[in-house]
């Protein structure tokens, strides 16, 4: 399933640096229900380009170069993957980002 999310929902995970709170907001744009005991197989969920680069700029920014490698480390342990095939959609909101599940 292709999705179209916010820019707020893409800036879940940066602004908590919570995978958790970016799945959740994800799922709840798909209409998805989550509940305390949901578990978010990160295996399949890919993201487009666009967002990662926005998690690197959004981090840099934040918390300077240093914290980049820190970055990768817990997006290679916790996901989502690139998925490098996949490009950023126009919707209803001009900046709207594409997410892809599996």
């Amino acid at each position: 399933m292709k999705k179209a999310i916010s820019p707020e929902t893409a800036d879940a995970f940066t602004d908590s640096m919570n995978m958790s709170a970016f799945f959740e907001k994800a799922a709840g744009e798909f209409c998805l229900p989550v509940s305390r005991d949901t578990i978010f197989d990160c295996r399949k969920i890919t993201v487009a380009s666009d967002i990662i680069r926005r998690w690197y700029g959004t981090v840099e920014h934040k918390h300077g170069k240093a914290y980049l490698a820190e970055l990768t480390r817990y997006l290679l342990l916790c996901g989502p993957k690139e998925n490098k095939e996949l490009k950023a959609e126009q919707r209803d909101a001009p900046r709207q980002l594409s997410l892809f599940a599996e």
